[in-house]
């Protein structure tokens, strides 16, 4: 509000005009709200353009290598030249033995990433990558050796070393990595040697008998520093032939399911294969299940969040025979693949 202000001096009278000092902090305290309000919607909108870009760049990108996959039988092995706007930069992971990929996008901020799975982009980076390029590792073992007393060296690199009962119930022949489990109630695990803090790994396994008196299962673990400490995305096969997946953690050896018990099959005979796909991005934890010759499923089995192993470990195979168990299985591995960070 203006004042007039009426003094005398001399005899004349003054007359000034002007603001009060709480009127003009009420003044700059006005103007700092819109500037920060006016700052604030324009960071967003560029978010939301570079956020767009980084999408659109994407969809084409999937397109390209679709139509790469189209004329020669397989995806890239090394990222090729891609559709780029300014400011979009890729990272991007092939996996020979499954002929899959992922490729993540930046445009500033955030991440999106594509997968030859999902060609539609969605938020974060594909597994080992991220904003500041960290470098991916392509995990791989076709089992094409023959090896006594564990499991030795995976194919794509990488040594497997194992954890309870006899070194002798591990061994590898006829391209099958294999695990006897002479005993019940006593797991049994071989992991390799690198650590990732994310990853995105799959297997392909089965039992060689049916499970009587009790079920036996399966898992893929991630995460792993002990055998104590780890995540486990599980296939439990029950004596009546159903399949059971779960992802649970097993911390300070207490094992804990972390979600539901999802029935994925109904009729399990030995031999039948089966495909465990275990992702983690330091946050969250997705599995996939499902029968060999049948399509991978299109979203997860399971997803949830979890983050008490963050720093991450090593990826692996989990066997085990429950309690009361009769049949005395071998479980049977003829792939494991993936990548990690």
């Amino acid at each position: 509000m203006e004042r007039t202000i009426a003094r005398t001096h001399g005899g004349s009278r003054l007359h000034s005009t002007g603001f009060t000092i709480v009127e003009l902090l009420i003044v700059i305290v006005i103007i700092g709200i819109l500037a920060v309000l006016a700052i604030g919607a324009y960071s967003r909108s560029q978010d939301q353009a570079r956020s767009a870009t980084a999408q659109s760049d994407l969809k084409s990108s999937a397109k390209q290598l679709e139509q790469t996959k189209a004329d020669t039988g397989t995806y890239p092995s090394v990222m090729p030249s891609l559709p780029t706007s300014p400011n979009t930069s890729y990272q991007y992971a092939y996996n020979a033995a499954t002929d899959t990929y992922c490729l993540t996008a930046n445009n500033g901020t955030p991440t999106f990433k594509v997968t030859s799975q999902n060609r539609s982009p969605v938020s974060g980076p594909c597994p080992g990558h991220g904003t500041g390029g960290t470098a991916s590792t392509t995990i791989s073992d076709d089992f094409a050796r023959t090896v006594s007393s564990g499991w030795g060296t995976a194919s794509g690199g990488g040594t497997w070393s194992t954890a309870n009962g006899s070194v002798a119930d591990y061994s590898v022949s006829s391209t099958t990595g294999r695990i006897a489990m002479p005993t019940a109630n006593n797991s049994r695990y071989t992991r390799l040697s690198q650590t990732f803090a994310t990853y995105d790994v799959r297997t392909r396994l089965t039992l060689s008998t049916m499970p009587a008196g009790a079920a036996n299962s399966a898992a893929l673990v991630g995460s792993l520093t002990d055998s104590n400490n780890h995540y486990r995305f599980r296939l439990t096969f029950g004596t009546t032939g159903a399949v059971t997946a779960a992802i649970t953690i097993n911390e300070a050896g207490t094992e804990t399911n972390l979600g539901s018990n999802i029935t994925v099959g109904s009729s399990f005979a030995p031999g039948q294969r089966w495909w465990i796909r275990g992702t983690y991005d330091g946050t969250t934890l997705s599995m996939y299940a499902w029968q060999d010759g049948t399509a991978e499923p299109s979203s997860p089995t399971l997803s949830l969040t979890n983050t008490v192993f963050q720093s991450g470990g090593r990826v692996g195979i989990r066997a085990f025979s429950s309690t009361g168990a009769t049949n005395a299985p071998e479980l049977q591995v003829d792939s494991f693949s993936g990548i990690g960070g």
